[in-house]
């Protein structure tokens, strides 16, 4: 990153810590990063030079706190909070869909298997770029957040519907949904990076990518690696030299959850934020049933 950067305030690590790593320039600048759930908040103290308009990078003095639970809030605070959530919470409560039945299988449950929520989502991101003419789309398991249950109530609304609430809880990153081409062998390329046995964090052997309908493979345990020849789309052979179009989410179009060739990608269209997506799908699409299985051996 360029030097006329003077800090890096992180995240998404889920560590917390306070560092300071040079610029490409080679001059040191602090880098944060308050760990994860609103655990630690990172206070940071700095002067900036009135003439250039730069921060002093040696005056900068990091510190992160730990969040006390269980002390006093803030009555000023608080009253903020209240005022915005009371206006949200009528937002929140909008049903928005309805499910006939359980649909499962999100971050919280096992990230190496194919589940009906990622699966679903997988077909809410095709449906959201239908206008790119997508053929096929993907969706990573740990990305989908909350399951669709028939019993859950967030708002006092009958069994089976879906608050615009429990919706965010499903999609609250904010991504962006896009369209790729990208041949069939790039395509087989991406499910065999669902398994990777080493990462920069070391957690990461298996990671599941939902598929959506029409698209179908065969996992092969064995050798963690998909059997060559078992792709397929609509019942037809995918074939490895042919240009399909794929439809993601920006994360996973970046390289995300280490899914690197996707980069190698052409981006085709962007598209609708996804929450907004997922909203409008639910609306679109009453009464969802939980997706069949499309993955053999996974």
């Amino acid at each position: 990153m360029t030097p006329a950067v003077d800090g890096l305030l992180t995240g998404h690590t889920h560590a917390a810590y306070i560092c300071d790593l040079p610029d490409p320039d080679g001059v040191l600048r602090p880098v944060t990063s308050s760990g994860d759930y609103a655990r630690v908040l990172t206070e940071i103290d700095l002067q900036v030079d009135r003439r250039s308009g730069d921060v002093v990078r040696d005056s900068v003095d990091a510190t992160n706190h730990v969040v006390d639970l269980e002390g006093v809030g803030d009555p000023a605070i608080q009253s903020i909070v209240d005022k915005w959530m009371a206006l949200s919470d009528v937002f929140a409560a909008q049903v928005v869909g309805t499910v006939a039945e359980d649909i499962t299988g999100d971050s919280n449950s096992s990230r190496a298997t194919e589940t009906p929520m990622a699966d679903l989502i997988a077909d809410v991101i095709l449906w959201g770029t239908q206008d790119a003419e997508s053929d096929v789309a993907f969706m990573n398991v740990g990305g989908v957040r909350s399951e669709l249950l028939v019993d859950e109530i967030s708002a006092g609304e009958a069994p089976g519907e879906i608050t615009y609430a429990e919706a965010y809880d499903v999609a609250p990153f904010g991504n962006l949904l896009v369209t790729l081409e990208m041949t069939g062998a790039q395509i087989e390329e991406v499910l065999n990076q669902q398994y990777q046995p080493i990462d920069d964090r070391g957690t990461r052997p298996m990671l599941a990518l939902g598929v959506s309908e029409g698209f179908s493979y065969t996992w092969n345990p064995d050798t963690m690696s998909v059997v060559e020849g078992s792709m397929y789309l609509h019942g037809e052979p995918i074939d490895l030299d042919a240009t399909y179009r794929v439809g993601t989410l920006n994360f996973l179009a970046e390289g995300g959850d280490s899914f690197t060739a996707f980069t190698e990608g052409t981006l085709v269209a962007g598209g609708p934020e996804d929450l907004a997506n997922l909203v409008a799908y639910l609306e679109a699409h009453p009464d969802l049933e939980a997706p069949e299985d499309r993955v053999n051996g996974l």
